[in-house]
């Protein structure tokens, strides 16, 4: 296994970590709005930006090791 592959895997668990704490988040605005609590208080926040930052940073590793495995295949 080369750099560009582990740069892709590490790329891709990141990315995905990132969809599931933005999934958190929705879930937390959800709840708190069936609760009739003020949607955007609580967890709802916090967990919005670290997951937008954390797709963020995986799409910047996950992006470059892709096309670089999809040019060094063809």
């Amino acid at each position: 296994m080369d750099w560009y592959q582990i740069g892709f895997w590490i790329g891709l668990a990141v990315t995905a970590t990132g969809f599931v704490v933005l999934a958190l988040a929705g879930m937390s605005f959800r709840l708190r709005a069936y609760r009739n609590l003020p949607a955007w208080d609580g967890a709802t926040r916090p967990l919005l930006k670290w997951g937008l930052l954390i797709l963020f940073i995986g799409l910047l590793v996950f992006a470059p090791m892709l096309y670089h495995l999809y040019t060094a295949a063809s």
